[in-house]
């Protein structure tokens, strides 16, 4: 569970490099792309599933509660 909760953390910090809470749609792909190579039309449709508050940014919780929805993370 720790090990799940770091992983969630270090791939925020690389989508927010501003260190702002929140990760815009450009800063996702951005992040995710720096470590796997997926399509840019594939991240924006995960981006857009992950953001269950509609406001076009992805918190924290945001990030991790969609990994863990769409199964990408080991329980």
């Amino acid at each position: 569970m720790m090990e799940q909760k770091l992983a969630y953390i270090t791939l925020f910090k690389m989508c927010d490099p501003q260190g702002a809470g929140m990760v815009s749609l450009g800063d996702f792909i951005f992040g995710v792309q720096s470590i796997a190579e997926i399509a840019a039309p594939l991240l924006e449709k995960l981006f857009d599933v992950m953001d269950v508050d509609f406001d076009g940014h992805l918190s924290m919780d945001e990030v991790s509660q969609g990994l863990q929805v769409l199964g990408m993370a080991r329980s």
